[in-house]
């Protein structure tokens, strides 16, 4: 009898503990360690119609990466020096220029990609160790290489301490360029820490994100001066492995309504309503 009362009393306290740990916050922080190496999948389905001159189109597109991400060393600061790389992917598109095409991009397999992250997850730099040649067929799906996919493989998490029902925002404004056009996306993103969840063996803070963004791109193709004018919506699920420090998972749908506009030798306008659905997942 007595044996059964200090178990409970031990259970109970052990439930306290972790529930007053959650509640009153903590500083969420990757922990990879040196020599390890992380698996992902990363998924995309994408489905756009649009209007060009007058003419409609409609296009759909999937794509599978398996990623995976080796953490050479650690910073005195504690960033993570890490290689990065495609290990395998395939893709599938059906568009007017390119009908029920599957795609395998095996010029961008095991090409090395340096990759130093922050604690928190925020992306110091990704740059080619590999060089990859410019592939038009993978140039024309927005693809210039690995090192777009690995300048944010990792969700950041926030600087403070957080817990559960706390919530973050992001505006930090990021610049990409995608076919020789240089596109500034201004985010205003939400995140609340809903709860907790168990996604396997791994029990995880549940994330969830809302948010808006604006963004816009310039540049020069084929002779042209092209500008992008969008909007972009966007929702979705991150899973973060608190104990273990690993992104576990995201679940994201993103909406985008975008104006294309090019003057020069040619002159076109072009508008796209497009919905992409995105997943990353922690295979190994």
């Amino acid at each position: 009898m007595h044996l059964t009362t200090a178990r409970i009393i031990g259970m109970l306290a052990l439930s306290t503990a972790i529930v007053s740990a959650c509640l009153s916050g903590e500083k969420l922080r990757y922990a990879m360690s040196k020599g390890s190496t992380y698996a992902y999948l990363l998924t995309q389905e994408s489905k756009a119609a649009g209007n060009m001159m007058g003419q409609e189109f409609k296009s759909t597109s999937t794509a599978k990466f398996w990623l995976s991400l080796h953490v050479q060393g650690i910073g005195k600061d504690g960033e993570f020096i890490c290689v990065g790389k495609i290990d395998t992917a395939i893709m599938s598109v059906e568009s007017p220029m390119m009908r029920d095409t599957a795609l395998i991009p095996s010029e961008f397999f095991g090409k090395r990609v340096g990759v130093t992250l922050s604690p928190t997850g925020k992306t110091l730099s990704a740059s080619p160790i590999d060089t990859v040649p410019p592939v038009q067929r993978l140039a024309m799906l927005g693809m210039s290489g690995p090192a777009d996919i690995f300048r944010r493989i990792l969700f950041e998490l926030p600087e403070q301490e957080v817990a559960i029902g706390d919530s973050w925002k992001n505006t930090r404004p990021d610049t990409s360029r995608r076919m020789n056009i240089q596109i500034i996306v201004k985010p205003n993103t939400q995140y609340k820490i809903a709860g907790t969840e168990k996604v396997g063996a791994l029990e995880c803070y549940k994330i969830d994100t809302e948010g808006t963004a604006s963004q816009y791109g310039t540049g020069q193709v084929q002779g042209m001066e092209i500008v992008i004018d969008g909007t972009i919506k966007s929702k979705g699920t991150i899973h973060f492995a608190l104990k273990e420090g690993l992104l576990v998972g995201i679940d994201q749908t993103t909406n985008v309504e975008a104006t294309t506009s090019g003057t020069g030798e040619q002159m076109f306008t072009q508008t796209t309503s497009s919905e992409q659905k995105t997943t990353i997942k922690l295979i190994r």
